[in-house]
């Protein structure tokens, strides 16, 4: 048997996602899908909206989707983190 899991905010969940769910869950018997999510993220996009996005979109007799809200507080401005944006900014330079 051949278990896969895919972990992600899925915020919001796009075309890349769902062909990635769909791709893993045609190689595996199960799949298992962890949405996580934190409480500033909460307030624009929240968990029930996408989780109700991922049952709709992708959930099948295989594929098992759990939602967990993580509080776990992000330092964009972090020099120890990739720099995003253009010309490599993103740590407020």
């Amino acid at each position: 048997m051949v278990i896969g899991a895919i972990i992600g905010k899925f915020f919001p969940f796009h075309r890349g996602h769902h062909h990635l769910i769909t791709e893993a869950a045609a190689q595996c018997d199960e799949l298992f899908v962890l949405m996580t999510g934190n409480y500033a993220e909460e307030a624009i996009i929240p968990l029930a909206i996408r989780q109700a996005w991922l049952e709709e979109l992708v959930a099948g007799e295989h594929i098992h989707i759990n939602v967990r809200l993580v509080d776990a507080p992000i330092d964009y401005f972090d020099p120890r983190l990739p720099a995003f944006g253009p010309g490599g900014g993103g740590h407020g330079s």
